[in-house]
């Protein structure tokens, strides 16, 4: 709650001091009810229909066109079935920023993507930008893990570290980041990871490249992760992708899975991509994944037809048994306002090994997109399922959505 008082405060009062004339306001209204309801057997039926209610606004020129707002906001709550935390708001992000040629600032709940750093904090994010570099700054208290409206606190969860990336070091793009992160556990003690990274992307004729990361954990003095991937144009139509990975399993906090011991895994990878016509491309992809006691293989081949048809078909083998799946997408214009898409999905697996009969998964969703005026999005979906756990699945999805738009350039 005090953090929704803030936020609006701060927007009344940056409203009322900006010249409406110059207040650029871009923002983004969406409402969707989802339905569903799963039949485990004729005894056994659960039925759900829930509401959201989403929010993405950003204003910019807040008395100078350096300064600007952003957040997304999303409400939510079951109609049919009662929770202890509905309704619920969850606040994605809410932050101030302002930005001339050399620095940004920005101060708030916004999420962190800069090297070994990653989360979402309430705190401050400073980039300096130079001829061919940059250094990002950034610390917070983590928000809170149901991403609620209130504030997060320093002592139960922080974040934060630092990144400087160059482009003028033998005509590559290299970044070196630290970053620390501390979380308090429901057990009371705390999780405290300090990681260092390195990565950097080489283009060569502007055709192949060249990437390379690592991770190392200081805390557990470890390697966490380690990245090589190689993208090359073998003819005009014709590339292919390389890649070699190395990490350790990211189990989240209070994880069910974290009562099992975690191993590092290494996968080498290889997918070719030929472009026979300008509207069809061909596909192949196989991935090796070598385990601490096991190996597992994934192979796949997909057929896309301009931008809106895809056809392919899966398999998986070695480690967690053999699956097979055919899947399609495909999205077709009825008219200028009116679209119809769809997917489809037919798998079997092997549920335990040396089963004798394999078990067979369907799922697939056709929808509907209609824009009654150019601001304005409705869409329906149907959703299906059906697997040995459940006889039938089915679910509704209803959407709509509104674009608004006022200030510099508005016809």
């Amino acid at each position: 709650m005090q953090m929704r008082r803030v936020i609006l405060s701060a927007i009344l009062l940056a409203g009322i001091s900006a010249p409406a004339a110059a207040l650029v306001v871009d923002g983004r209204l969406s409402t969707s009810v989802y339905n569903y309801e799963a039949l485990k057997d004729s005894a056994a039926t659960a039925t759900f229909l829930r509401a959201n209610q989403g929010l993405r606004l950003d204003l910019a020129h807040l008395g100078t066109g350096a300064l600007s707002f952003h957040t997304y906001m999303q409400g939510s709550t079951d109609f049919r079935e009662e929770a202890t935390n509905d309704p619920r708001l969850r606040l994605y992000h809410a932050y101030f920023a302002w930005k001339n040629e050399k620095t940004e600032l920005q101060l708030g709940r916004q999420r962190v993507i800069s090297g070994a750093g990653l989360g979402r904090i309430d705190g401050t994010r400073v980039t300096l930008r130079g001829k061919g570099w940059d250094l990002d700054l950034y610390a917070g208290a983590l928000a809170p893990l149901d991403r609620g409206a209130g504030l997060g606190s320093w002592s139960e969860g922080n974040l934060w570290g630092t990144r400087v990336r160059t482009s003028r070091l033998l005509g590559a793009d290299l970044g070196l980041s630290f970053a620390r992160r501390q979380r308090e556990l429901a057990s009371g003690n705390n999780l405290v990871r300090k990681f260092i990274s390195l990565d950097g992307c080489r283009r060569f004729r502007s055709k192949h490249s060249l990437y390379a990361r690592l991770d190392y954990d200081q805390q557990e003095t470890k390697l966490e992760r380690a990245e090589v991937e190689t993208r090359l144009a073998l003819a005009s139509r014709l590339n292919l992708q390389a890649n070699w990975l190395h990490r350790l399993p990211v189990i989240y906090d209070g994880s069910f899975f974290n009562m099992f011991p975690q191993d590092a895994y290494e996968e080498v990878g290889t997918s070719l991509y030929l472009r026979a016509t300008e509207q069809m491309q061909l596909g192949a992809s196989f991935a090796h994944v070598i385990y601490a006691d096991d190996n597992a293989q994934r192979l796949g081949l997909s057929l896309n037809a301009g931008s809106h048809y895809r056809l392919g078909y899966y398999r998986t083998m070695g480690y967690a048994r053999a699956s097979d799946g055919l899947a399609g997408t495909f999205y077709y214009r009825l008219g200028s306002r009116l679209a119809v898409n769809g997917f489809l999905d037919l798998a079997t697996f092997e549920r335990y090994e040396e089963a004798e009969n394999r078990d067979g998964l369907a799922s697939g969703e056709l929808g509907l997109s209609w824009k009654p005026v150019p601001d304005g999005l409705i869409e329906a979906q149907v959703q299906g399922l059906r697997n040995p756990v459940y006889n039938s699945d089915l679910r509704l999805l209803l959407r709509g959505s509104w674009h608004f738009f006022k200030g510099e350039g508005e016809k």
